[in-house]
């Protein structure tokens, strides 16, 4: 997502995809600008067996 609220376009993606493969940008950077960043943690929250899970702690 841009800082808008409007979806990244293919070739915003593209471009940034081909600067983060130059090392001209980091991943977190990378990740904040595509909105995949987000897109992982909203993901990481709603799965099943987290790793608090997996390690046996007392949620």
């Amino acid at each position: 997502m841009s800082d808008n609220g409007n979806p990244i376009s293919r070739e915003k993606f593209m471009e940034e995809l081909r600067h983060f493969q130059n090392g001209s940008v980091s991943r977190r950077h990378f990740l904040g600008v595509t909105g995949l960043g987000t897109a992982m943690a909203v993901l990481s929250g709603t799965m099943p067996g987290r790793v608090s899970d997996l390690l046996g702690a007392q949620a």
